[in-house]
């Protein structure tokens, strides 16, 4: 049997390749982060809209089962006093 040597030349990236890799990539994240922008954005108005909704639902359903009966505050025990806070304020804490 004959056997052959062969020369295995490894062959690495160039700098200037890299590079244009590098600037490829960076043009590419810049056409992306505005669209995950709006993406975020829209993800939390729906986020809202969904608490708005469950809000509904509960107040709702606390109605039904208490005659008609709308929830007008919510009373939260403070730690040196007993403090009341309107639906509304306590609405707009989750927002």
């Amino acid at each position: 049997m004959s056997y052959e040597k062969t020369i295995k030349i490894k062959k690495s990236f160039t700098l200037i390749e890299l590079l244009v890799m590098i600037a490829i990539i960076s043009i590419l994240m810049a056409m992306l982060l505005p669209t995950l922008k709006k993406a975020r954005d829209m993800a939390k108005q729906i986020h809202g809209l969904n608490n708005f909704k469950n809000l509904g639902s509960a107040c709702t359903f606390y109605a039904m089962d208490y005659n008609s009966w709308m929830p007008s505050s919510v009373w939260q025990p403070g730690n040196s006093s007993t403090r009341w806070f309107t639906l509304k304020n306590r609405i707009m804490m989750w927002f």
